[in-house]
């Protein structure tokens, strides 16, 4: 038997079936054919996704998806933090801007406008033309402070750990 690398309770990243990362908390751990198993709950998510993973998985990464400077989704940020610095953008401001494909482009914001009394960025990946703006609630999970170089940093360090 291997000595445990994480604890119940402990919350991590995991790479998930889509190659994505998410965070995860470990729930218990369990012994399958002789190997032990961390039984890992995906945080936000229904239970219906928990795994068993054995010790030493790859897809396992200690720290959470916000040191890949984004988030997994809105409802998990508090109201308190929506509006912090390192979700807030100014007009002009490039960042990282993440396509529905989970491809990375960089972005400017155009302007910040004001729908039904909610704040919306428009948003513009370098060299495409103004048709193609994206209007993307505050707090939106595809925009990311940094570079493009620095997010494929960010995550070749990760998945390296």
């Amino acid at each position: 038997m291997t000595d445990a690398e994480y604890k119940i309770g402990e919350t991590f990243m995991c790479l998930y079936h889509n190659g994505n990362f998410y965070n995860a908390k470990i729930l218990g751990i369990e012994e399958i054919e002789g190997v032990n198993h961390y039984v890992i709950h995906y945080i936000g998510w229904n239970k219906r996704y928990d795994e068993k993973l054995p010790f030493g998985s790859e897809r396992m990464s200690k720290g959470s998806v916000g040191e890949l400077g984004w988030v997994e989704s809105e409802r998990q940020i508090p109201d308190s933090e929506q509006s912090s610095d390192s979700q807030r953008f100014d007009v002009g401001e490039e960042f990282v801007l993440m396509s529905r494909y989970k491809v990375p482009y960089t972005a400017n914001v155009v302007e910040i406008k004001q729908i039904e009394n909610r704040n919306y960025y428009v948003v513009r990946i370098h060299g495409w033309a103004p048709e193609y703006d994206e209007t993307l609630a505050f707090g939106s999970i595809r925009m990311l402070k940094g570079t493009v170089q620095e997010y494929y940093s960010r995550r070749a360090r990760i998945r390296n750990d």
